[in-house]
């Protein structure tokens, strides 16, 4: 099994990781990539964000920064992650088959593929 859980928003070149986790997948081997994909705008983008961070009571001036820190960092992912049809361009210049990629949450897209 070669997997990876939110890592593909963090790498450069996501193409050549793609690349090199089927080089090193075995035959009869397991593809598991699951990472988040960009909202299609920044309305979603605010949206999802408010879903998983509402605002904080105000008493508490450590839970707000740190509130806002974890909100930030989502916000962040969010920009940095890509769209479905990206990542599925990124598979195809790679060599990799797309197997079953598909929308697995609000914020996740999953790709399972086992190789032949």
């Amino acid at each position: 099994v070669v997997f990876s859980n939110s890592l593909v928003h963090h790498v450069l070149d996501p193409r050549a990781m793609f690349s090199e986790k089927w080089r090193v997948l075995k035959r009869g081997g397991t593809l598991f990539v699951r990472d988040l994909f960009r909202p299609e705008n920044e309305d979603l983008i605010q949206r999802e964000l408010a879903l998983s961070f509402p605002e904080p009571a105000p008493a508490d001036p450590n839970l707000s920064a740190r509130w806002e820190r974890q909100r930030s960092l989502l916000e962040a992912s969010f920009y940095a992650s890509y769209t479905l049809g990206e990542i599925a361009a990124f598979l195809r210049e790679a060599g990799v088959p797309q197997g079953s990629l598909l929308v697995t949450s609000p914020r996740h897209w999953t790709l399972h593929i086992k190789k032949d």
